[in-house]
């Protein structure tokens, strides 16, 4: 979703439109290409970048035929583009959505926030974490699993 909305520049609407559409995608080509598959992250994030771009594409494409259909060569008005802006009321929410998050992270507990962020922020392997905080990679897989358990329950959305 962090990366729907980055690409999205914010607007949420449009980055759950493109996380839908890239879940729905990746559920249909996992099982075909789940063998050939070398990285999980990267193939699922390249699917997620893809159904953004495509939905960019989309968009202009509907501002554009409606820029289209509603003019005629008479028009003394300037041409209308689209701008995928987010309004004060998107931004407001974003801002809040992110504050709510930092709150949350920063009620979690030393040892569940650490391997969380080095996982998810840094993008480090399990392996380089545990080795990096002297754990076992198991230990680290669940410490990440219980801080994502403890930030669900906060309802951030």
């Amino acid at each position: 979703m962090r990366q729907c909305l980055k690409l999205m520049s914010g607007n949420m609407d449009d980055a759950q439109d493109a996380l839908s559409e890239a879940m729905v995608k990746a559920s249909v080509k996992f099982e075909e290409s789940m063998h050939d598959i070398r990285n999980h992250r990267a193939w699922l994030s390249r699917i997620v970048h893809n159904a953004c771009i495509d939905l960019h594409r989309q968009n202009r494409r509907k501002a554009e035929y409606h820029e289209e259909a509603h003019s005629t060569a008479d028009d003394a008005m300037p041409a209308i583009t689209y701008r995928d802006v987010a309004t004060p009321e998107q931004n407001a929410l974003t801002g809040e959505m992110f504050a709510k998050l930092d709150a949350a992270l920063a009620n979690l507990p030393e040892k569940l926030r650490r391997p969380l962020l080095m996982r998810c922020v840094y993008d480090q392997s399990y392996d380089e974490i545990a080795k990096h905080l002297g754990l076992s990679n198991c230990a680290v897989r669940k410490r990440v699993q219980l801080a994502r358990d403890q930030l669900r329950g906060c309802e951030i959305r």
